[in-house]
């Protein structure tokens, strides 16, 4: 059995662009860091993969300990099959015409092998069935004639109850028809993305939306590093396909776009790259910081979203309120809240967000799009309504067309934000990595520990010193 060259996720990886095949193969050194964000996604799915192994209980473990043991439990694989002495394998290891796959979960039943792949996902993407028709071809050219294939994902109307009910929470589709129909696809790409592979330089191919579409390339850094920083490409209230048509008739600078048919917040970022600098709409910005006179206090959050609901009543993915940390201006103290662990943690959350709405005229956060996620998914109208008018968010102001600095390049992360503004460095203020521990810890039945809620209330505090600078820097641009 030769050495495999393409395996699930580098054939995936190809059919979005063979240039970043060549790099990922060749060229490793080039790609960009692993964000805490992209880190979390992956830990995910391998969580949800593992917890849906026990839909079929008992099976053997066939997963490769490193890569070099690909081929070798590739064999072993074939002869778990052949002996027909298990039923379910998991992480079963196919190889064939050094193309590598390892399905999630095969099972024999009275009429065959049936193989499921499991998605973290709500639904199934055209990426997947093209993730599951690659599968497909492997596994069938290694022998195994297989009766179904399913993708199974998780299941967005499933409300916990008192246990967790796995047959509830996923939902298993068959997938065979579509992904045999794709077969002669399949057969093609492989010979194009062999062909890249083994050519002497990377192939000719320029950046484009593929660099985002299905998933953001990880070597945008190296692909992008000759693009101006105030390139039409960087601005995110232009369509993408408008910002690419006019990058490949090289009419990307911003003096190049007539500001006649723009909206105000497309005016300002034109206004930015031009100007190489900070655009600030004063009329709006003035209004943002004039009412009311009083000085506002400062909100940071941790909000998880769970793929598998930890609570009675909760639906994967919702918005949980871990934690909050609210900093009061005039008393020149902390407040930290901790809504977890607690009987109802969505009730005391929507609680401690009543209190605040009506005690204080103006909050301000940085971010608030988990916010309104929670209260939109579980908060009253009125409270909506209260939060709306009192609590604010910094970050809007970047985005409705208020401030704009040219080179955000769409990353509104505080670390980005502090840097290109000049304001003191940002100290650890993402949360994935503390969102995740939590997950974890509650997921095992685990109180939280005590080293985990100091590690939280430190990076809220963080967070609250940028948003307070922030709001400063912004204040004496009025």
């Amino acid at each position: 059995m030769e050495k495999h060259i393409i395996s699930k996720s580098t054939f995936i990886r190809g059919t979005q662009c063979l240039k970043s095949l060549y790099l990922n193969k060749k060229r490793p050194f080039l790609r960009d860091r692993l964000s805490q964000a992209q880190q979390a996604i992956f830990k995910r799915g391998t969580d949800v993969g593992l917890l849906a192994q026990q839909l079929f209980p008992d099976g053997i473990d066939c997963k490769p300990r490193s890569p070099s043991q690909f081929r070798k439990k590739a064999m072993e694989t074939l002869e778990i099959i052949r002996q027909n002495q298990h039923p379910v394998l998991y992480e079963a290891t196919f190889q064939h015409k050094q193309m590598l796959t390892i399905l999630d979960i095969l099972v024999r039943n009275n009429h065959g092998w049936r193989a499921y792949e499991v998605k973290s996902s709500l639904k199934i993407s055209d990426t997947f069935l093209l993730d599951a028709a690659f599968q497909y071809y492997v596994i069938t050219g290694a022998g195994i004639e297989l009766d179904d294939f399913f993708l199974v994902t998780v299941n967005p109307d499933y409300i916990r109850k008192e246990k967790l009910d796995l047959q509830q929470l996923f939902t298993k589709e068959s997938v065979l028809q579509k992904i045999k129909e794709l077969q002669p696809y399949i057969v093609s790409q492989i010979e194009k993305e062999k062909a890249a592979l083994q050519a002497k330089s990377s192939p000719k191919i320029d950046i484009g939306i593929h660099c985002h579409d299905p998933y953001p390339c990880d070597f945008l850094g190296h692909c992008w590093k000759k693009i101006p920083a105030n390139s039409l490409l960087y601005l995110d209230t232009f369509d993408k396909k408008f910002r690419f048509e006019k990058y490949q008739k090289g009419e990307d600078r911003p003096e190049l776009i007539p500001l006649k048919n723009l909206n105000e917040q497309q005016k300002l970022q034109i206004t930015a790259a031009l100007q190489k600098s900070l655009a600030v709409h004063h009329e709006k910005l003035n209004a943002s910081f004039s009412h009311p006179k009083e000085e506002p206090v400062f909100l940071s959050l941790l909000i998880i979203r769970p793929a598998v609901p930890l609570f009675n009543g909760m639906k994967p993915y919702q918005h949980l309120p871990v934690a909050a940390v609210l900093f009061d201006t005039k008393e020149q103290k902390y407040q930290l809240e901790l809504f977890l662990p607690h009987h109802n943690p969505i009730q005391k959350s929507l609680d401690f967000f009543q209190k605040i709405s009506m005690q204080y005229p103006k909050i301000i956060l940085y971010d608030k799009n988990q916010l309104n996620g929670f209260l939109e998914e579980s908060a009253p109208e009125e409270l909506k309504q209260q939060a709306r008018e009192k609590i604010k968010s910094l970050q809007e102001l970047f985005q409705n067309g208020t401030v704009y600095h040219y080179l955000i390049h769409g990353d509104y992360s505080p670390e980005r934000m502090a840097n290109i503004l000049s304001l003191p460095p940002a100290k650890e203020t993402d949360t994935t990595k503390a969102g995740m521990q939590w997950i974890q810890q509650l997921t095992s039945g685990d109180f939280p520990s005590e080293e985990l809620k100091q590690t939280t209330e430190g990076i809220l505090k963080n967070q609250i010193g940028f948003t307070q600078n922030l709001y400063n820097y912004l204040k004496n641009k009025t």
